[in-house]
């Protein structure tokens, strides 16, 4: 919300004091590309927080508590490794589809999904494996058990979450159908929160 009042704010602005420099058909493509793909964003955060907000509401502050101990543990670390490892196969995969080479495109996107799974596969087998351990050497005493029990399913569920966030959503980006995207992704939240 508050990046969207301070663009419109900085147009607002611009159109006050120097209204030759405003494109329009710009504005527009900016609009229709931006808009579903913070509907998207929106809605990934909506899922994220909404299962952490139902295990508040229909268990107990405690139970939050340690969800969201393993929540930040697990997810938290998977996330930071996979937008690290996409950011540059994105740009990579972007110069690919300006250049109207779909051999090219098709080439990096699948090099970019093979080093992503190359990358996150080994790291939530590894979470899964060792969850005693990393509990133990990560949390708190009262949080060990709980975070012990829950890393092995947080950690497959990052691991489809992350390839899902930056792989397959990066396909709607580059295909200029972010639309698409927004589509997918509300009916990922409806089904999350539903089984949630």
């Amino acid at each position: 919300v508050l990046f969207l009042l301070g663009t419109v704010r900085t147009t607002w602005k611009i159109l006050r004091n120097r209204p030759e420099r405003f494109a329009p058909v710009l504005a527009r493509g900016i609009f229709a590309f931006g808009l579903p793909l913070a509907a998207s964003k929106t809605l990934n955060a909506i899922i994220v927080n909404g299962t952490r907000m139902l295990v508040g509401v229909l268990d107990s502050a405690a139970a939050l508590g340690l969800y969201t101990a393993s929540f930040l543990l697990v997810q938290n670390s998977l996330t930071v490794i996979a937008s690290g490892v996409s950011t540059a196969g994105y740009q990579l995969a972007g110069r690919a589809v300006d250049g109207y080479d779909p051999e090219a495109k098709r080439r990096q996107i699948r090099e970019n999904g093979a080093f992503l799974l190359a990358v996150l596969a080994p790291m939530c087998l590894g979470m899964a494996l060792t969850a005693r351990n990393l509990a133990f050497v990560c949390v708190g005493v009262k949080f060990r058990a709980s975070v012990a029990e829950l890393t092995p399913w947080m950690a497959a569920g990052g691991f489809f979450m992350n390839v899902r966030s930056f792989y397959l959503d990066s396909a709607f980006q580059l295909g200029h159908r972010p639309g698409l995207q927004a589509w997918v992704t509300a009916l990922t939240a409806a089904i999350s929160l539903g089984l949630g």
